[in-house]
């Protein structure tokens, strides 16, 4: 019993010692070395230079998003939400934004953001100073015409929506399901 057990052990370890050797033998893998990407395996089918397939990449990932902002204003445009004027407005407003600030949204694109970005390194006080004097210029107007979408005038709040709003909702729920003969049991 203990032969086959060391006879086993034995096996194992050789097994192991080939395979380790036979990876290192190799070297580093194919998809970790430089060039042999999806981009650059893409390039070498196209025979092209890897930068200019990426360059391409970019370009029409940005001319996508382009496309889809101004399908959108269009949209708003159409529905009597927004004129001509204030689309030209939000473009030439939204295409000013400093650059490499793209990633900044949220919480973080207000006052107290920026200043914990700055606090933690991620931005410095010219890029904070920046995007700051970016959002001051933003068409107000524009964007308060975007917002009347919702009735009562409410605004969507950073918890969610004001009560006036969750007011409207309620009732245009109560409607639609008095609508269909479904009526919500309540306890008085």
């Amino acid at each position: 019993m203990q032969r086959k057990f060391m006879l086993a052990l034995v096996i194992g370890l050789l097994a192991t010692s080939l395979a380790v050797g036979s990876v290192l033998a190799q070297g580093p893998s194919a998809s970790k070395s430089k060039g042999h990407g999806l981009h650059a395996r893409v390039a070498e089918l196209l025979n092209i230079d890897e930068g200019e397939l990426t360059n391409a990449f970019e370009v029409a990932k940005q001319e996508i998003e382009e496309e889809k902002r101004q399908e959108k204003l269009d949209g708003m445009v159409a529905k009597g939400l927004i004129t001509e004027d204030q689309v030209s407005e939000i473009i030439a407003w939204q295409d000013n934004r400093p650059e490499g600030s793209d990633w900044i949204k949220g919480r973080m694109a207000t006052d107290a953001g920026l200043a914990r970005l700055v606090e933690i390194g991620k931005i410095d006080e010219a890029e904070a100073s920046a995007f700051s004097e970016w959002l001051e210029d933003k068409p107000v107007k524009a964007y308060a015409d975007i917002s009347k979408v919702i009735p009562n005038g409410s605004v969507k709040k950073k918890h969610g929506f004001s009560k006036s709003h969750d007011k409207w909702m309620k009732s245009e729920l109560r409607s639609k399901w008095e609508d269909k003969g479904l009526k919500k049991k309540r306890k008085d």
